[in-house]
């Protein structure tokens, strides 16, 4: 009996942290950023300003004192999936979520 309840409480926190790990999403679709961004781009400047570039989306930790409201990433795939990434869910400063996530 001992061995059992052993074995069922290894076998159910495994699985557990399973559940939990898995925090990369990979795939096509559209990005909606509302914060703050980083660009690389380099080309001339004026009417003909076109090039290669990236943008990276950089939420940064909420903090309601600014009065300024939360940033936020949403997220719609190409395959119908949808979800979001809400900067208030993450406080490294408090010592958990200590990674902000970035797109």
């Amino acid at each position: 009996p001992i061995l059992d309840m052993a074995v069922k409480l290894i076998a159910a926190s495994l699985l557990l942290s399973s559940a939990l790990v898995s925090a990369d999403w990979t795939g096509t679709g559209d990005l909606k950023c509302y914060g703050h961004v980083e660009v690389e781009a380099s080309f001339d400047q004026g009417a003909s300003n076109e090039g290669p570039g990236k943008v990276r989306c950089v939420p940064v930790e909420w903090d309601s004192a600014t009065g300024l409201g939360p940033e936020a990433m949403f997220f719609h795939g190409s395959n119908g999936q949808e979800f979001e990434i809400w900067a208030w869910d993450y406080h490294p400063s408090w010592g958990f979520g200590d990674v902000m996530p970035t797109a």
